[in-house]
């Protein structure tokens, strides 16, 4: 967050410099970037729930429990 809040919101629509070949429209601005991280992890953390919901284990977070 400290890092977002230096770069300022114009910053974020600064195109990236070096994106990884592949990305280069995903990872197109700073801002790209930084929504693609979120959402990255974001998906990893869906997965990890249909696999405990396929193997009849809890969820490991409830929100407002």
């Amino acid at each position: 967050m400290k890092a977002l809040e230096e770069l300022g919101e114009t910053s974020l629509d600064r195109p990236t410099q070096k994106p990884p070949r592949g990305l280069e429209k995903v990872l197109a601005t700073v801002g790209q970037t930084y929504l693609t991280i979120a959402m990255h992890h974001m998906s990893h953390g869906g997965q990890v729930a249909d696999a405990r919901r396929a193997a009849h284990r809890k969820p490991m977070f409830t929100p407002g429990a």
